[in-house]
């Protein structure tokens, strides 16, 4: 994937020659860099592959969704009663599932409810930013990052 950009660079010389007389010049150049763009991804460590593969397709999925509207860089998603019936719609799945899915990924270390309706996904296995800063992410820092 790509993206490409246009600049032009306008330069203008003026000169006087020996007859006194103004001569200008006007030079317009036009050039087009392209800039490789890395799509979304999710990056996975096989030591942790097991947590993911232990939990019910629905919460897996449930997961997922969660990782997509995760915040950038702090790798944290709020889930307030509107964004829930959200995903529940999206998913076909009763509000009641998906708070059982939410326990069953809050028994398991992979969420971690770090304010009322905040939650930080455990960064080893889905994390959402640049691996410089998502790394330094711990359960203060998000707490932090909310006041």
């Amino acid at each position: 994937m790509s993206t490409q950009k246009t600049y032009k660079q306008k330069s203008e010389i003026t000169v006087i020659n020996e007859q006194g007389e103004i001569i200008r010049s006007e030079r317009e150049i036009t050039f087009k860099t392209r800039k490789e763009t890395e799509p979304a991804f999710v990056k996975l460590y096989l030591e942790d592959i097991h947590r993911l593969l232990s939990l019910k397709k629905g919460t897996l999925e449930i997961l997922f969704e969660l990782a997509s509207i995760s915040n950038y860089n702090k790798n944290t998603v709020i889930l307030n009663s509107g964004i829930k019936k959200e995903i529940a719609k999206k998913l076909k799945i009763s509000e009641g599932t998906l708070n059982n899915s939410l326990s069953e990924l809050k028994k398991g270390k992979i969420i971690e409810l770090v304010a009322g309706g905040v939650f930080l996904i455990d960064t080893k296995l889905i994390a959402k930013g640049q691996w410089s800063v998502i790394k330094t992410v711990d359960k203060d820092k998000a707490k932090n990052s909310l006041i």
